[in-house]
């Protein structure tokens, strides 16, 4: 949420009252919800969970004391692993709640989902019968032109693209969804952990990906241009115009350089040789959470995120003995130093061994962390700064130490470069060229 503030225009004393408001405001919320966007980055939002009943601790006891004992055993000796563990892990607190999402996706039915086998798509009549009537609209082409779901200036852009697979990437989007979308999800209810819905996703996207890849940056820059002159019957008049209004105050040429150069270190190239190894990286990070709600996994193991509990806790405590006194400067830097700090460079064994081998030694990831740089944030910066401007709020000052501590964030080779260095392996760099 963003926190409108009011100034009087006359001195630096407003705009620290802005900031300080804007942080004390949110701050409650935001460490509701730290947790959860802390453990599950790329999952759905769920809601902050609660404690669980100390005698399911207590249940536990004897074989978390023995895991616990191991695991010190293990790293006797290993200062970088002598961490301050809370009496329960925090991924334990999460635990219950992945495994109720999962019960719940599991649960759901053709009805829940709006599927049908008999029909042709696999959906439900009045489903099918949309998604016929948006093929119509968006892949036959008409002498004059009536288009209700993305309008007769978006179909004028995507025309004018060099590339005929650019050109009728619209269409093909709308085919996927008639053949595959159906599937999508009957495969997707099935799945009963982290790595198996990474997997499923990526793997039915990737030939969309593929064909997208082909068209940067000029798949991004027309869709851009479809949003900022929309005019398909799906909004009201006075909708579009109040719309278009909107989109003229945001900064769509930032995110354009900030879209090209991420989705290109994404693809590494128009071919889209890097796909295949970012489903892997995503995969290998879905699977490391789901080891993290796992006990038996151990707290020291550097296949999971378990060894970063203490952190996570000592943030959570930062945020509520500082909260009258609080930067979005102080948030940043504390959070670097107790969560990815930790995780990339807190254990020398971790980061010479698995972290090099699933990640920094896979060439695509540097090269794309590498892109995701100082520069390249405040492009991404400069867009939500004009999001927040067309709302009517304020943004709180962001300066180049904080998109530093981002960026060292995502990049183990600026985090901490000497532990990483003699494990690192050589990358082609015309190989791995980013659009």
């Amino acid at each position: 949420a963003v926190v409108s503030t009011h100034s009087t225009g006359s001195s630096g004393i407003n705009a620290e009252y802005g900031q300080h408001y804007y942080i004390t405001n949110n701050l409650r919320m935001m460490r509701s919800l730290l947790l959860l966007a802390i453990l599950v980055t790329y999952v759905s939002a769920l809601e902050f969970p609660m404690l669980q009943a100390e005698h399911a601790v207590e249940a536990n006891a004897k074989k978390a004391e023995a895991d616990m004992e191991k695991d010190m055993k293990d790293h006797e000796g290993d200062e970088e692993h002598e961490e301050d563990m809370r009496e329960k892990n925090v991924f334990d607190r999460l635990a219950p709640f992945l495994k109720e999402f999962f019960e719940g996706l599991n649960g759901l039915s053709d009805d829940d989902l709006g599927l049908d086998e008999s029909m042709k798509t696999g959906f439900k009549k009045e489903i099918e019968d949309t998604m016929w009537e948006m093929y119509e609209d968006v892949c036959k082409k008409k002498e004059e032109c009536k288009s209700k779901f993305i309008g007769c200036n978006c179909h004028a852009h995507f025309d004018k693209l060099e590339k005929e697979s650019c050109r009728h990437f619209p269409c093909t989007v709308v085919k996927f969804g008639l053949d595959k979308a159906a599937n999508f999800l009957r495969l997707l209810r099935k799945q009963t952990s982290l790595k198996g819905l990474i997997g499923v996703a990526t793997e039915l996207s990737w030939p969309l990906m593929k064909q997208a890849c082909n068209c940067n940056p000029s798949l991004l820059n027309t869709t851009i241009n479809c949003m900022k002159d929309y005019n398909g019957e799906l909004m009201e008049k006075d909708d579009i115009k109040d719309f278009r209004a909107v989109m003229k105050k945001l900064n769509f040429d930032e995110l354009l350089k900030f879209g090209e150069t991420m989705f290109g270190g994404y693809c590494g190239n128009a071919n889209g040789d890097c796909l295949e190894k970012f489903q892997g990286i995503a995969m290998n990070f879905a699977a490391m959470m789901d080891r993290s709600c796992d006990p038996e996994s151990g707290n020291y193991k550097c296949d999971n995120f378990r060894r970063l509990s203490g952190g996570i806790y000592d943030f959570i405590e930062f945020l509520s003995e500082k909260e009258e006194d609080l930067t979005i400067k102080m948030i940043v830097r504390e959070f670097y130093n107790k969560v990815p700090r930790n995780f990339w460079c807190k254990s020398k064994k971790c980061a010479s061994g698995f972290l090099s081998d699933k990640f920094n030694n896979n060439c695509c990831f540097r090269n794309a962390v590498g892109n995701f740089n100082e520069k390249t944030i405040q492009q991404l910066q400069r867009f939500i700064a004009s999001i927040v401007r067309a709302s009517g709020a304020k943004m709180p000052k962001i300066d180049n130490s904080i998109r530093k501590k981002i960026a060292q964030s995502f990049n183990p080779n600026r985090a901490c470069p000497k532990k990483y260095k003699e494990a690192m392996k050589s990358c082609d760099a015309v190989q791995y060229y980013l659009l």
